[in-house]
């Protein structure tokens, strides 16, 4: 079931975006778990910055624009991969030795994702609440759930 697999992958510490859907959602977790540990608000995990493309339709227009960096104000796919990567190993030096949850954004997952792994890119789809595991050690592994807790 999905509670064990979380259950698995939670341990020890819920982070999750300042952003009201993302700590919505380490809430649902945390009760569904029936955890006793508090959520740590993290603003290194936060949603990317879109800018001028902040609240459009994403049309493929739009999407293509976006994966280009072509929007003012926009927080460049560069920028995005380095902030993503300084906070998980920020995260993992913070809470060496710790299973950790954290809730965040499908553009904070591909700016990490696409740095250590070949396979994934900007257009790869992910999907609402679904788990990606990301194991740390002397390198990133990737061990991707197709779980929807949203049932």
């Amino acid at each position: 079931s999905y509670e064990k697999d979380l259950k698995c992958a939670v341990k020890d510490i819920i982070i999750s975006s300042p952003l009201i859907r993302a700590i919505h959602t380490a809430e649902i977790i945390k009760t569904i778990l029936n955890l006793n540990t508090d959520i740590i608000i993290n603003n290194q995990v936060i949603e990317r910055q879109f800018g001028k493309a902040e609240g459009l339709t994403i049309s493929d227009e739009v999407y293509a624009k976006i994966n280009s960096d072509d929007f003012d104000g926009l927080e460049t796919c560069k920028d995005l991969q380095s902030r993503s990567m300084n906070a998980i190993l920020d995260i993992v030096k913070k809470y060496q030795n710790k299973k950790i949850l954290i809730v965040t954004h499908s553009h904070f997952i591909k700016g990490l994702l696409t740095q250590v792994d070949d396979n994934f890119t900007w257009t790869t789809t992910l999907k609402n609440a679904s788990i990606k595991y990301v194991y740390l050690n002397d390198e990133f592994k990737i061990t991707d759930y197709k779980i929807n807790i949203t049932k």
